[in-house]
């Protein structure tokens, strides 16, 4: 239609949610809580990584770190591995 290239431009659809009333609230409080919970998800992880380390450096088998850490042994290795 206006004959440019289809990877020249970017659409952003944005929902309307001004015709939604109190609805729009609860969108909106789910959305915040929602990326509220992806940042201490992210806090969480690096803490967990943080203490693996430490456990670890300290000594302890990658066993005794995941019951330290209510964690299996899987978990503590990836764990590991993203910290190299």
């Amino acid at each position: 239609m206006l004959e440019v290239p289809e990877d020249s431009f970017d659409v952003a659809v944005e929902p309307d949610l001004t015709s939604l009333g109190d609805l729009k609230i609860l969108i909106e409080d789910a959305r915040r809580q929602r990326e509220s919970a992806r940042i201490a998800q992210q806090q969480a992880t690096q803490t967990l990584r943080l203490a693996v380390s430490e456990i670890r450096s300290r000594g302890y088998t990658t066993r005794d770190a995941g019951a330290l850490l209510g964690l299996s042994v899987q978990r503590i290795s990836q764990l590991e591995r993203s910290v190299s």
